[in-house]
């Protein structure tokens, strides 16, 4: 201790001097970056589907937050919202220094023992992040909505044609029935076993 305070006292102005260049250097970014703008959003969404036997099918919990937020914040679907906006023509879309649209940044949470999500987008343009975060959210719910029809589509499809072919089945197997009815009349077979049996 005694070797640190006579430090101090021989070089006070290194603290000091590190101590006002990083308070400067804090103020002078706060002041000078631009402002970040926040908005949030709650989305409610459930996997459940009930079948008609009742029985339940759900997505597997530890997986779906992790897969929902990777596909919010895919390249595909700011792809969709920035078509969104700009097809709507209410609002331009900012661009940055490099010319390219603006960037949102989106961090996507569940809430605590619930089927919650919290979407926060933010960025440096007020409207403009909340144009894109209630586009976003739109975009999300419609290429759920279209991947549900193809994957629904694609199995009715499957189902159709397999009963298609067990309908083709059963019509073979009953015309066979019936070509052996006819060749072999049941009632005269029967006659002739019993005389058979009474002749022996």
């Amino acid at each position: 201790i005694q070797k640190f305070i006579a430090f101090l006292r021989k070089y006070w102005w290194v603290p000091v001097l590190t101590l006002t260049l990083a308070l400067g250097t804090a103020i002078a970014y706060f002041l000078l970056a631009p402002p970040t703008f926040v908005s949030k959003a709650s989305m409610w969404e459930t996997e459940k589907l009930r079948l008609p036997e009742g029985a339940m099918f759900s997505e597997d919990p530890q997986n779906y937050l992790g897969t929902q937020t990777e596909l919010i914040r895919s390249g595909r679907m700011r792809q969709l919202t920035l078509a969104r906006l700009q097809a709507a023509g209410t609002n331009t879309v900012p661009r940055g220094k490099d010319g390219q649209p603006l960037e949102v940044e989106l961090a996507v949470k569940a809430a605590p023992k619930s089927s919650i999500f919290v979407v926060q987008a933010s960025s440096s343009n007020p409207a403009y992040t909340q144009a894109y975060l209630d586009s976003l959210l739109n975009e999300y719910l419609e290429y759920k909505k279209n991947v549900r029809k193809v994957v629904s589509g694609d199995t009715l499809a499957s189902i159709s044609e397999q009963v298609l072919r067990m309908e083709r089945d059963l019509k073979a197997n009953q015309d066979a029935l019936t070509t052996f009815e006819q060749s072999n009349n049941l009632a005269i077979l029967q006659e002739e076993g019993t005389i058979a049996g009474g002749y022996l």
